[in-house]
């Protein structure tokens, strides 16, 4: 399961990167387990599960242009989906990438889906990774239907 699932299945704003606050404390989407949100507080430096609805605030997505960071030894951290920019040779101008980096190797970043494709050129800013567009209520029953059909087809070993 994932974010994605979590998303569907609960109607949350589940994102890797997404502001939380989790029983009174403020925290941050790490990720997902199973159909758990991973979470880690803030001072923290470890993740926890929680059920995405049991106390669970999701705080109000900052709309508008992405913030970009430079990348450095500790950003972004190694197996999380994040926007890259990219320098690419031949290119000019600087070129965007959704991808990874390596834990093995720090300097190496991976387009995302891929454990071979490698980000062409320097990599040299990136960010985190922006939320869906917030469904409009007229269209939320038939995308709570399409996935749960989704969801039946998957279970029967077809593809969706």
């Amino acid at each position: 399961m994932s974010l994605a699932y979590i998303r569907q299945q609960y109607g949350v704003p589940a994102h890797r990167g997404r502001r939380v606050v989790v029983h009174g404390k403020r925290a941050v989407i790490a990720g997902a387990t199973g159909a758990l949100l991973r979470v880690r507080i803030d001072g923290d430096t470890v993740t926890r599960l929680y059920h995405p609805a049991d106390d669970v605030h999701y705080e109000p997505n900052k709309r508008g242009a992405l913030e970009w960071k430079p990348v450095t030894a500790a950003q972004p951290e190694p197996l999380v989906d994040v926007l890259l920019s990219a320098i690419v040779p031949g290119e000019t101008e600087p070129s965007v990438f959704y991808g990874w980096r390596r834990a093995t190797n720090l300097s190496q970043f991976l387009i995302s889906g891929s454990e071979t494709d490698t980000v062409p050129g320097v990599v040299y800013a990136f960010a985190e990774e922006p939320a869906a567009a917030v469904v409009p209520p007229q269209l939320a029953g038939a995308l709570r239907q399409a996935a749960a059909i989704t969801a039946r087809t998957e279970s029967l070993g077809e593809p969706a």
